[in-house]
């Protein structure tokens, strides 16, 4: 049987490789406290409707390009990832988004329709000398059928949220935004993004209304509204970063 060919793409992901346990027998991934390093340098990361609780509940999210992807801003400049420290470690006490979370590994989705299980071989944590084994005997370890499961819950969470951006759409509640975001000593940082406009959504007819309720998307008018708290609080990291500098 042929190999599948990947098709889509994935940020963070530099080297998306198709896992095979004949190929990847003795690759394993190195434990460290600095699993998050790959991340530090993003602003925005893609969440699901399956987190929005937790992501609403730690940073602003607005909504990006065509599609409207729903994403977390996690920093003030588009190079800077104030949630990650300089010790790759994620802010303490603070939400990490299930996309992070389940690097290197991702279900990449193939041209005859299904998806597969691949890692980034880019990752600076994957060794052919140690490390937790992803494969043994020829059958996936605990710790990749950890990780694969996460993924297909992300996939999963993540088909359900395009539906219900989708509803979003069709009530004609997004409107285009920009806001003009500041770190101390960097120059300001536009970002143009889309947000949900509450006077579109009061003025939903009806059924368009219960459609938002019946379909779930309007958790995601509850949670961006809620979420908007959150631009000083990355202005107050951004501060603490430079030891309270203007």
């Amino acid at each position: 049987m042929p190999d599948p060919t990947l098709s889509g793409s994935r940020p963070l992901y530099v080297e998306p490789t198709l896992l095979r346990a004949d190929e990847h027998s003795t690759l394993g991934l190195e434990p460290t406290n600095a699993a998050y390093d790959f991340a530090r340098h993003t602003h925005i990361i893609p969440v699901t409707v399956g987190e929005l609780a937790e992501t609403s509940a730690h940073y602003p999210l607005v909504f990006m390009g065509d599609d409207h992807v729903p994403v977390a801003v996690t920093g003030l400049t588009g190079a800077d990832n104030l949630f990650v420290g300089d010790d790759g470690r994620w802010h303490e006490d603070s939400y990490i988004p299930a996309y992070i979370r389940q690097y290197p590994f991702v279900l990449v989705p193939t041209d005859s329709g299904d998806s597969a299980l691949c890692i980034d071989t880019a990752c600076d944590r994957l060794t052919s000398e140690g490390g937790q084994p992803l494969f043994s005997n020829g059958q996936m370890t605990p710790l990749l059928q950890k990780a694969a499961h996460l993924c297909r819950e992300y996939e999963a969470s993540a088909a359900q949220t395009r539906q219900q951006i989708d509803t979003l759409k069709s009530c004609g509640v997004f409107k285009s935004a920009r806001i003009e975001l500041s770190a101390p000593n960097a120059a300001a940082h536009t970002l143009d993004f889309v947000g949900i406009e509450m006077a579109s959504v009061h003025q939903c007819s009806d059924a368009q209304k219960a459609q938002l309720v019946d379909s779930g998307a309007i958790a995601w008018v509850i949670a961006f509204g809620f979420s908007q708290r959150h631009w000083s609080y990355l202005a107050t990291i951004a501060r603490n970063r430079t030891g309270g500098q203007p």
